[in-house]
């Protein structure tokens, strides 16, 4: 039976509403898709099709309590030994075990030129050698989603608006609540099931799974 309602993960809904948002990506709606089927999407997508390429999330905002780190720990806790967090200067290490992982995090590191140019090649790339300390060297297929968090939007430089790359601005959460890692955790199965029988939302119309047009930068200045 296919699951259509948010019953037993209520909290999972509010959380991911609050950073993407429920309103149409269009003002007249006319794209038919709001940034949460989006994220919805792109989690439904590497879990079942982890094979295909999606825009680098890039989650960003002035804000220490908006929400981007509970993000990412609630994709470890979705993805469990799939996902991992690393550091800008990882990308420039020489082993790179994180490259196996589906989901591949970075939080409030500088990205400079360099380590942009690896991300922009990794997440169009079809296989990566992974190199392990004391261990061959081996070619896999990429299958990496990659998700970029900062508080400080200026420490993500020169980045382009083609759909490699998806902005959101988080706002600031207004109450906190500490027992919300708690209650997403409780929720995991629940909505774990609801993607599994979901529709996707989207089809998909480019080489990173989503049209242009719903993947709308926004001007890095307005921060």
């Amino acid at each position: 039976m296919t699951t259509t309602t948010t019953n037993g993960w209520e909290t999972i809904n509010h959380f991911l509403t609050h950073i993407f948002t429920d309103i149409p990506t269009s003002p007249s709606g006319d794209y038919g898709s709001t940034e949460l089927d989006i994220i919805l999407d792109c989690i439904q997508l590497k879990l079942t099709k982890p094979a295909e390429r999606l825009p680098i999330l890039c989650l960003l905002g002035q804000h220490g309590s908006a929400g981007k780190s509970t993000f990412i720990w609630l994709m470890k806790q979705i993805f469990k030994v799939d996902a991992v967090v690393i550091n800008g200067e990882d990308l420039n290490e020489f082993y790179n075990p994180w490259a196996e992982k589906k989901i591949i995090a970075l939080e409030e590191g500088y990205f400079n030129q360099k380590s942009l140019e690896i991300l922009k090649s990794l997440v169009s790339c079809e296989k990566v050698k992974i190199r392990k300390y004391l261990e061959s060297t081996k070619e896999i297929p990429f299958h990496g989603w990659f998700i970029l968090a900062s508080n400080d939007p200026s420490a993500i430089v020169d980045l382009d608006a083609s759909p490699r790359f998806w902005f959101r601005t988080v706002p600031q959460v207004t109450l906190q609540d500490p027992n919300l890692p708690q209650k997403l955790m409780n929720e995991i199965p629940s909505f774990l099931n609801y993607i599994n029988y979901r529709k996707l939302k989207n089809d998909k119309k480019s080489r990173y799974w989503f049209a242009k047009k719903l993947i709308v930068p926004p001007s890095l200045s307005s921060f």
